[in-house]
């Protein structure tokens, strides 16, 4: 696959592209995090595709909802 920095990936392609080089598994265990640092109503998901080559792992943190913000910036 040849990327440029022209290109656009999206996040599910370029977790299958690591998955894959790396010999992980498909299925990941979904894992949700607790929210210990912020009184708002984000969650935290942990999806790990493990079992790769040689023990690596691909790992995806996504926030559920979570808006377009940096953390400790202005927050609407």
């Amino acid at each position: 696959m040849a990327w440029d920095r022209e290109t656009v990936i999206y996040i599910d392609e370029t977790v299958r592209y690591w998955v894959a080089s790396n010999n992980c598994s498909s299925s990941p265990e979904i894992i949700w995090e607790s929210n210990k640092y912020s009184q708002d109503d984000t969650r935290v998901l942990r999806d790990v595709y493990g079992k790769g080559r040689g023990g690596m792992e691909v790992i995806l943190y996504a926030i559920e909802g979570g808006r377009h913000a940096w953390s400790g910036g202005y927050q609407y």
